[in-house]
């Protein structure tokens, strides 16, 4: 059970830290200070300025993650101040900023991470990926050399975090994994456990997939009842289907309109509310939902009648231009 604030109970207050001037307090960028991964916010401005860029990178993968980082981040810059920030855990740091050093330390490439950290004007010091990936052990290092095995705390959200973790003084799990969660109990350095959102995956998606909206195309499945006698399963059992077939389509339109509206969503009051605008569902999660969707509605379709691909296609049309 976690207390108002978002931190467990049992755990120890960050309070003690704020004395201890010669400890930098180092964190994690993203799933920690943001909702969100900036390696897919910048792959998804890619490719929404031009989608043919989708076949340049298997081939900056071949080089390695850190240059694919690198060639994204050069052709595709974030907005630092529209991005999804945990401003609980920001408000944190920022009552230990002036007591201690607040260092970011994250496998984002540098570009990002110095985007970030211009916007926040909080951290004294930046590492992040530049030609080698920042990541898991490479961190742990990094800061091993720069200030000492536990001669820092550390505050991340990923079980490849662990590895830091190891060999920090204390460890701030911050909007953890399930993975991690499940390995928090073998931290003997664990400090705190910091929650700053509530954990709703179904109703995330459900929201994401806007399924309300499903009764929309209910009207098809009752104009198929009407139009035919129903004499028996297969009948009722291909109306449903086209209802359902709809439905999916539908919902893979409206998470493209999510990722298309990024970031006029963010923008807007209301709009940052969105499930991939807030972060609350991921942009990779939603990358790859929309093709999983189509897929599914078009199997099923298909498999209705032959001419149930073609509607589909004309559904998708007609719901594109209304959003």
């Amino acid at each position: 059970m976690h207390s108002p604030n978002g931190v467990e109970p049992s755990s120890t207050s960050a309070a003690p830290m704020v004395d201890d001037r010669a400890v930098p307090m180092c964190t994690d960028l993203d799933g920690t200070l943001i909702a969100g991964d900036t390696l897919y916010e910048g792959i998804l401005g890619l490719l929404r300025r031009n989608p043919l860029y989708a076949l340049a990178l298997p081939a900056w993968l071949f080089r390695g993650i850190a240059a694919t980082k690198g060639e994204i981040a050069k052709r595709s810059p974030i907005d630092a101040g529209t991005l999804p920030y945990n401003t609980d855990f920001i408000a944190l740091l920022r009552e230990m900023h002036g007591h201690r050093p607040i260092v970011l330390c994250t496998a984002a490439h540098a570009d990002y991470a110095n985007a970030v950290a211009r916007h926040l004007r909080l951290f004294d010091r930046v590492f992040a990926t530049q030609t080698v990936n920042l990541d898991a052990h490479r961190k742990a290092e990094a800061l091993v050399t720069a200030y000492g095995a536990r001669g820092f705390d550390y505050a991340g959200d990923q079980s490849s975090d662990l590895a830091v973790f190891a060999v920090a003084r204390n460890a701030f799990a911050v909007n953890a994994t399930r993975r991690l969660r499940r390995r928090l109990p073998d931290l003997s350095n664990l400090s705190a456990v910091i929650d700053t959102h509530a954990s709703r995956p179904v109703r995330t998606l459900f929201a994401a997939l806007r399924v309300e909206w499903w009764i929309a195309t209910i009207v098809m499945f009752l104009v198929l009842l009407g139009l035919q006698r129903v004499t028996g399963v297969n009948t009722v059992a291909r109306a449903v289907g086209a209802f359902v077939a709809c439905g999916l389509c539908a919902s893979s339109v409206y998470l493209v309109d999510g990722l298309r509206k990024l970031e006029t969503d963010r923008a807007d009051p209301r709009g940052r509310r969105r499930p991939v605008a807030s972060g609350a569902l991921s942009i990779r999660s939603a990358l790859i939902l929309v093709p999983a969707l189509l897929a599914a509605a078009m199997w099923l379709a298909l498999a209705i009648s032959k001419a149930g691909g073609a509607g589909l296609a004309i559904e998708a049309l007609i719901l594109s231009a209304m959003l």
